[in-house]
């Protein structure tokens, strides 16, 4: 999953490309998401469900 992908998977505009981040976001720190590849910068990064490491 990457930023874009939920964005449209949600239906949600470019203009509120935010609102992902903050999704996101809250998903990393609630640990229901991990970072797929940390050796990459932040607008390159995919992630996956917490139970694929």
């Amino acid at each position: 999953m990457t930023n874009t992908s939920l964005r449209e998977r949600l239906g949600i505009g470019e203009e509120n490309r935010s609102m992902v981040s903050k999704i996101i976001n809250f998903s990393l720190e609630e640990k229901r998401i991990n970072i797929y590849d940390t050796n990459v910068g932040t607008k390159a990064r995919k992630y996956v469900p917490w139970r694929v490491k």
